[in-house]
């Protein structure tokens, strides 16, 4: 069997649903639609943007292939394509696809993009025709199924009926003639024939080289997958520690920004009890009342200690003169005791900003200050 490869990155997969298999389109035109489908179905914005250099390095092609290809999708309505005005370019592409989306096939790109020799034998005149092409997205489906199936030495048997369910939306008469392609490709043989329809054939992996290669690019799928989803863990993992970090940030620059706040507000008030007791200080009748008042305090602690009990009770009455002559000049001012101590916005937790059992007041305006 003579097989000519084409110059592809084996790396590379095309994606393509069983309803995508069917359509009247190019094999590469089917598994752009897929790659376009797929990607605008998951994205938030339901679009896929990407350069036409960027797919056309994934499927191995041109910028100028590609571009005729979503083109013709684009006519046909299986797409969009979304331009910038400023650019006149295409930014984005949006999937109008509404088939069948039941499995998604992954088949290498090299096997899509490999001539097989398929020969064919005339029924009638006996004449062997040997035709190089590609094969078909069925054909290359039913090479990945068997392989995955069959293994290296494995078998497999099935009846047309049970390979047209394996690749669901297509007809036994359609899976016979993949299969009939692909026995004479000698990519599969069939040691054993079903004398009737309902009876199953025995089928095996012929082709071992190609065996090999389908699976050493899965395996190399695989540990991409496998590397892939190890580096979005430790992405996510590093996440929640920044994002751990930036909340214990936050919640300590809210802890001061509270403070602060309860801090201002009890220095304001503080500061306008002490700017009401310096207005009255400079009237001389009452800075008078209460430097007596301030040094009987004194003099009554000595009496205490002395035991002087009628000069604890003069004192007494003494006080009680020179208050009232302090009550007579806040009456004139319009002001009352309370004035003169600092005045507290919240009675429920005096400005401290914690209830008595510790809790957070709710005092604090909601979201914070500025």
């Amino acid at each position: 069997m003579n097989v000519a490869q084409g110059n592809v990155n084996n790396e590379k997969y095309f994606n393509c649903t069983n309803g995508m298999l069917k359509l009247d389109i190019p094999s590469l035109a089917a598994f752009v639609l897929g790659t376009i489908d797929g990607y605008a179905r998951t994205s938030q914005k339901k679009r896929y943007r990407a350069t036409l250099s960027a797919i056309a390095s994934d499927y191995g092609c041109s910028p100028r292939q590609i571009s005729r290809t979503v083109k013709m999708l684009d006519e046909k309505g299986y797409i969009t394509r979304e331009y910038d005005a400023r650019y006149d370019k295409c930014v984005a592409y949006a999937s109008n696809y509404g088939g069948p989306r039941t499995n998604t096939y992954k088949i290498p790109l090299f096997l899509l993009n490999r001539e097989f020799d398929i020969i064919n034998k005339d029924k009638k005149t006996g004449e062997v025709h040997t035709i190089r092409r590609r094969l078909t997205r069925i054909e290359a489906t039913f090479v990945v199924l068997l392989a995955s199936i069959c293994g290296e030495n494995g078998k497999f048997k099935a009846t047309m009926r049970k390979f047209a369910k394996m690749v669901q939306d297509i007809s036994p008469m359609t899976a016979q003639k993949a299969i009939s392609n692909l026995l004479h490709a000698d990519i599969i043989a069939r040691p054993k024939t079903a004398t009737h329809r309902a009876e199953e054939s025995e089928y095996t992996f012929k082709d071992k080289d190609l065996l090999k290669e389908i699976r050493k690019v899965t395996e190399e799928a695989k540990a991409r997958r496998a590397e892939k989803a190890k580096m979005k863990e430790e992405k996510g993992k590093t996440a929640s520690i920044i994002s751990a970090q930036e909340q214990a940030v936050k919640d300590a620059d809210a802890k001061s920004a509270r403070e602060r706040f309860y801090a201002l507000r009890r220095e304001q008030a503080e500061i306008d009890a002490a700017r009401i007791q310096d207005k009255l200080n400079k009237i001389p009748k009452f800075a008078a009342a209460m430097r007596q008042i301030n040094q009987s305090e004194i003099h009554m602690a000595r009496l205490e200690i002395a035991g002087d009990v009628n000069g604890m009770r003069a004192l007494r009455i003494q006080c009680a003169g020179w208050r009232h002559e302090i009550e007579d000049v806040l009456q004139d001012f319009g002001y009352t005791q309370d004035d003169l101590k600092p005045k507290r916005i919240c009675l429920k937790c005096s400005d401290t900003g914690y209830l008595p059992d510790g809790k957070a007041c709710d005092c604090y305006p909601k979201g914070g200050t500025t």
